[in-house]
């Protein structure tokens, strides 16, 4: 496995643990982590083993703040070229992976850390997690998959008022939505994780995987209106790159 640095990955048996490692930033993402979050997936579709669960968290008690609002105010996001299929694979693999993804929620999971959530398979929550999806606030919108995956879980009426609304909720209200499966305490979190994904690891693997798949195939895959999304986002970044340069020279005539 490649080393990383804004992420790290520990196989304990059946199970391996990914973490966002940016606990000083409330793991807000970056290129680099995407990068990074796409490459194991690679390597983990490529060679799975026996790998039974993958456990989703962020380190320092919180899930992820989404993208790191530096790479909007700097324009360096705006100005990074968009590659559609990438943006895909950033979070995708949780989802097609011959394995149980986990999210872990903390505290926060909010823009591009709830879309990394919608991507698990399972997810879990502690008392007082913040979710959010303000990319609208931006000019942009959810570009993980955050619109269809929303949409599959609590309607299309409840996630376009979400999504456009881009207000906070909690975590009793995403559990009323759907949202997570699980609501529990902060300080029985990782007692809980160990004993969901130790169950599941005692499983048949070859009945775990169907099962997997065998669900999957009874919901609508999101990869086409995903797509869709994309080919939006990019329209959206076209038009705020724009702005941005707009704004930059106007600041350096002053």
């Amino acid at each position: 496995m490649a080393p990383f640095t804004q992420i790290s990955f520990e196989r304990r048996g059946a199970i391996g643990h990914l973490t966002l490692q940016r606990p000083e930033k409330r793991n807000a993402q970056t290129l680099e982590m995407w990068q990074e979050l796409r490459q194991l997936g690679q390597q983990l579709l490529a060679e799975p083993g026996d790998l039974a669960v993958v456990v989703v968290s962020g380190a320092g008690n919180h899930f992820s703040s989404g993208i790191d609002t530096n790479l909007l105010t700097s324009g360096a996001l705006l100005t990074s070229p968009i590659d559609g299929k990438a943006v895909q694979e950033t979070f995708s693999w949780l989802r097609a992976g011959p394995f149980i993804s986990i999210a872990a929620i903390e505290k926060c999971a909010i823009g591009a850390g709830m879309e990394l959530a919608l991507w698990c398979d399972l997810r879990l929550a502690t008392e007082g997690t913040i979710f959010a999806l303000p990319e609208i606030e931006f000019g942009i919108i959810p570009d993980l998959g955050g619109c269809s995956l929303l949409a599959e879980v609590c309607g299309y009426g409840r996630a376009l008022e979400l999504i456009t609304s881009a207000r906070r909720f909690d975590a009793a209200e995403a559990h009323r939505l759907g949202l997570v499966t699980e609501v529990v305490a902060l300080d029985q979190m990782h007692r809980r994780i160990e004993d969901l994904a130790g169950m599941l690891a005692k499983r048949s693997l070859t009945a775990l995987r169907g099962a997997k798949r065998a669900t999957l195939a009874a919901i609508p895959d999101p990869t086409p209106s995903l797509a869709v999304s994309l080919e939006v986002l990019t329209d959206c970044f076209r038009e705020l790159a724009i702005a941005h340069h707009s704004r930059t020279k106007g600041n350096e005539k002053k």
